[in-house]
């Protein structure tokens, strides 16, 4: 494998590294709001 070849693949991996984290971000924000919304709800029963 030449340089440049493995230069690509290291891009590739960062990009595809990078999608990943932004798409557990969103499923964070997703669990946390799901969380805070039952919270509110279960306190509000009481």
């Amino acid at each position: 494998m030449d340089k440049d070849t493995i230069i690509k693949q290291l891009k590739d991996a960062n990009d595809q590294f990078k999608r990943e984290t932004e798409l557990l971000k969103g499923r964070i924000k997703e669990l946390v709001a799901n969380w805070l919304c039952m919270r509110t709800h279960i306190l509000h029963q009481v």
